[in-house]
């Protein structure tokens, strides 16, 4: 899954309305059947701990309208240190 944007099927983000309370951030709609279909198809997608993270971005061709992204980051593992001859025997070198 290279650079290719992988969209939510059966999930749509809709902005609050213009009477909603200050601490409604917005309302998702659920397509059950859409989304349980998806959801089964994206298993290999997981992090280490079996989940999915999502993004809600704006869509660049009709502003003020989101859609939900699959974040698909991995992090990078740091390269293994190599280990000193002194991790390697348990003694100090006299030198």
């Amino acid at each position: 899954m290279a650079n290719d944007a992988v969209y939510v099927e059966g999930l749509t983000f809709f902005p609050p309305p213009d009477d909603a309370p200050d601490f409604v951030q917005g309302q998702l709609s659920v397509n059950l059947d859409e989304l349980s279909e998806w959801l089964r198809n994206m298993v290999r997608d997981t992090d280490e701990n079996g989940r999915l993270r999502f993004d809600i971005v704006e869509q660049k061709s009709h502003p003020g309208k989101f859609s939900i992204k699959l974040n698909t980051y991995k992090r990078q593992e740091a390269a293994p240190q190599p280990q000193t001859q002194e991790e390697d025997d348990g003694e100090k070198l006299p030198y």
